[in-house]
């Protein structure tokens, strides 16, 4: 590593800027590395919570701006000084090496040709990486005197990924159960009815509560954006030494952006691809089996957080995505998907539900009655809003040379989902659908400005607000323009609606 450190220092700022190059680097993973995350996690939260319940009780200096003091001295002046570091890496090539407490009994070698530790199960392989960061702090003063009003502390990380690929084998699977293991057993812990603080008295929260709610919020929140892009990149994931089936993913370019701000109570993560390609093969075969393209491919989630401070009383999160997409599907080499299917899907661990399984068979539990000299918890509702557009979507099904071919092409494809406590909708419109077969079963169709609706309702409760109408299940409705449709077999028309 050649690095190099600079600092400039004025009256009011100090900046450090940092540039290194790097020949590589090699970063090791096991999968405990979930319990150390929410280690860390819990000495942010609870340390925040005593320097919170401090914060409390320092006196706010209310006086008016004039008759402050103007005089100020060195000391105060070194407080108002703003640090700024500035971080500027490349890294010529990196390795990411997953451990597993399973070893594995073959020998692995990395692109040096070394034998890597038993422990090691697979190995990722990164070509050159750049990484630029921005660290601001928040000027001290404004931390002491509690102004609001200027921006908070920011921390901006940007990475390049440049052109790489790779090819994961099934032995990564091991590492990914313990890292779900690891997860569960944090979540149990954390589970609101062995949480250390859900059972506190009330009579020693409801201060504090109070004196929270009257003040402003905490000033220590920073904010985050985490930016990385990746140029031309392929990874494979392969299914030997079981079968020889390869299913991949070609990436043109594109990135992505995550955003953290208000202390973790709003977090957006936004994707732009300009072309991605998923195909499954076997081996020997130079046609997929299955393949999807995705091109001008644009995405937006946001979560929300609950912030009464803030006048926000739910938790939400929102999905918009746009794109067009084109694929197609043989039905002759179908035992592919299945051989993928039994050597990755069926082994991916799934993290458990049981709270929330017990919740859905049981809504009435949420309503529960408070223990007595415990603090209320009060559920927030959650809701989920979706909204996913396709410009174009063109799908072509081979189901055979005895059966037939199927092309099918839809335009202006509009999905919508809200999904509440109690109920949910879902709404597909479709602008212009049309169907064609060839072969011993042929025909057409085509159905213009279809649209379906549907609100299923959770539980039948009869105290729903005016605006969901008189209480049903289900809800659904469907309709369309002028249909016309024609089905042959062996020449002869056997079917024909308009």
């Amino acid at each position: 590593m050649t690095a190099q450190v600079r600092t400039q220092r004025s009256a009011k700022s100090l900046q450090i800027r940092v540039g290194a190059n790097i020949s590589g680097f090699i970063f090791d993973l096991e999968p405990s590395i979930a319990d150390r995350v929410a280690s860390l996690v819990d000495v942010y939260r609870r340390g925040k919570e005593r320097v919170d319940r401090i914060s409390v009780n320092v006196p706010r200096n209310d006086a008016p701006e004039d008759l402050r003091p103007r005089v100020v001295s060195e000391s105060n002046e070194a407080v108002r000084t703003t640090s700024s570091i500035l971080l500027s890496m490349v890294f010529l090539s990196g390795q990411v090496r997953m451990h597993s407490s399973s070893p594995r009994t073959s020998t692995l070698y990395d692109t040096d040709g070394r034998a890597l530790p038993p422990s090691v199960i697979e190995c990722f392989n990164l070509p050159m990486l750049s990484v630029w960061g921005e660290y601001r702090a928040t000027p001290t003063s404004r931390k002491l005197t509690m102004d609001h009003g200027g921006d908070h502390s920011s921390l901006v990380l940007k990475s390049t990924i440049h052109s790489s690929e790779n090819t994961l084998r099934p032995t990564l699977l091991p590492f990914i159960t313990d890292l779900v293991n690891h997860i569960e057993r944090r979540m149990r812990k954390t589970s609101p009815s062995s949480s250390p603080f859900s059972h506190r008295g009330a009579a020693s929260t409801t201060p504090l509560e109070l004196n929270a709610s009257t003040s402003s919020p905490s000033v220590s929140s920073m904010h985050i954006t985490l930016a990385l892009r990746i140029d031309q990149s392929k990874l494979q994931l392969t299914c030997q030494p079981d079968v020889n089936v390869i299913a991949g993913v070609y990436w043109d370019s594109g990135g992505f952006l995550l955003n953290v701000s208000r202390a973790g109570q709003q977090i957006s993560f936004i994707g732009n691809v300009g072309g991605l390609t998923i195909g499954l093969k076997h081996g020997f075969l130079s046609e997929d089996c299955v393949r999807l393209d995705a091109r001008n491919l644009a995405f937006s989630t946001t979560f929300t957080g609950a912030d009464k401070s803030a006048g926000i009383d739910m938790n939400s999160m929102s999905v918009v995505a746009d794109t067009e997409v084109s694929g197609g599907l043989r039905f002759s080499r179908f035992q592919d998907v299945l051989c993928f299917k039994a050597v990755w899907l069926d082994r991916i661990p799934v993290l458990s539900a049981t709270q929330g399984n017990e919740l859905a068979e049981n809504p009435l539990k949420a309503k529960a009655l408070p223990t007595p000299g415990a603090t209320s918890i009060v559920k927030s509702d959650f809701t989920t809003a979706v909204l996913v557009r396709f410009r174009r979507i063109c799908l072509n099904v081979d189901l055979g040379q005895s059966i037939s071919s199927v092309r099918m092409d839809m335009l202006d494809v509009t999905l919508q989902s809200k999904i509440e406590e109690m109920y949910a909708e879902l709404s597909v419109s479709i602008g212009d659908l049309t169907m064609s077969a060839t072969g011993n079963i042929s025909g057409s169709a085509r159905v213009p400005e279809f649209s379906f609706n549907t609100m299923r309702r959770k539980s039948l409760v009869f105290d729903f607000p005016d605006r969901l109408g008189e209480p049903r299940m289900l809800d659904m409705s469907m309709k369309s323009g002028n249909l016309e449709m024609t089905l042959e077999s062996d020449y002869q028309k056997i079917l024909h609606l308009w």
